[in-house]
């Protein structure tokens, strides 16, 4: 029920600020399954004409959704497909520089871009399936 009061609470918000064209769209992401603990899954979308891809993790039983970008160079953060996390599994890690970030938030805590954050998406989860928020 939470869930819903904050997904009206988004979009009222937005349309208040005049920011909003239409309601937010839930887009379906993956299966809660599909990602292990601690993992990563990459997903993709269109918006506004434009190819979006972003990533999914999964630590400690906590669910983030981050842009795949990295805030120092703009380049894609994963290794190879689905590989996020570095070879410990505790941070996520830039593929060019290195930088790592913290999953629950994506501040960059080493790096060349410190205190710099991943743009977070808005998820929910309902039934075992992981929908992405548009922003607004």
């Amino acid at each position: 029920m939470y869930v819903l009061y904050e997904i009206i609470f988004n979009v009222y918000a937005c349309y208040t600020k005049g920011l909003m064209k239409h309601p937010q769209e839930k887009i379906f992401v993956a299966h809660t399954k599909e990602i292990v603990d601690p993992g990563s899954l990459s997903f993709h979308f269109e918006q506004e004409n434009k190819q979006i891809e972003g990533f999914l993790l999964k630590q400690n039983a906590e669910y983030r959704a981050y842009l795949n970008r990295c805030p120092h160079t703009g380049v894609k953060l994963n290794w190879n497909p689905d590989v996020f996390f570095d070879l410990n599994r505790e941070f996520i890690q830039c593929s060019m520089h290195g930088a790592l970030f913290q999953p629950l938030d994506g501040l960059c805590i080493h790096g060349p871009c410190v205190n710099q954050s991943l743009q977070a998406f808005n998820i929910v989860i309902e039934s075992g399936q992981i929908y992405l928020l548009l922003p607004c």
